[in-house]
């Protein structure tokens, strides 16, 4: 299993700021030109800031780990690779999925998993 190190604060900050929420998405709707402009620009940020990293996500997470991307409940222990694991997994789920990621901002996973990274980068 390879070791991922937490998100830069730099990143972090990118990645929060440019973050799509449940609330854009259910007032604009997925079919819009500006929902569709606003998740293209978070995963512009997710990769050129190197939020994103290679790993294996698909053994990482098959099997019985499969349940871990979508156990929201998880994040409230996960540490920051943790979170930025499951980050990465479901941006690469959506590729092969359309639509996963605006199932995952829809039902607050992607609000929650970034929370989680706020507190952990606040923590002493």
């Amino acid at each position: 299993m390879k070791k991922l190190p937490p998100p830069s604060p730099k990143a972090l900050g990118y990645v929060l700021q440019y973050a799509p929420s449940s609330a854009m998405l259910n007032k604009l709707g997925e079919e819009s030109l500006q929902w569709q402009k606003s998740l293209y620009l978070f995963l512009r940020v997710f990769y050129a800031t190197h939020f994103f990293a290679p790993f294996d996500w698909m053994k990482e997470f098959s099997g019985k780990k499969r349940k871990q991307m979508d156990d929201v409940s998880l994040l409230d222990t996960a540490d920051a690779e943790q979170v930025r694991k499951l980050l990465i997994a479901h941006v690469r789920a959506d590729r092969f999925c359309q639509g996963h990621l605006n199932k995952i901002i829809r039902d607050g996973y992607l609000e929650r998993a970034l929370d989680r990274l706020r507190v952990l980068n606040t923590s002493p």
